[in-house]
């Protein structure tokens, strides 16, 4: 069966997590949903039935790696 959810990580390590965004969009191309400070900072993962597991692997090691 397929599915899609919805996936939120805070990146502790990183101090300005809509400059990450702004550099994984302008340099791979992916779009995330941020909450910037807060109890619910993080990045929000969204993907969907369409997203191939080699999009969602390149999501998780950009963010391993930011």
């Amino acid at each position: 069966s397929l599915s899609a959810g919805v996936v939120k990580a805070d990146l502790p390590h990183v101090a300005d997590l809509r400059a990450l965004d702004a550099k994984l969009y302008r340099e791979q191309g992916m779009a995330f949903s941020v909450t910037a400070d807060g109890p619910m900072r993080g990045i929000r993962v969204s993907p969907h039935i369409y997203n191939s597991l080699a999009q969602m692997d390149a999501v998780a090691d950009a963010l391993l790696r930011a």
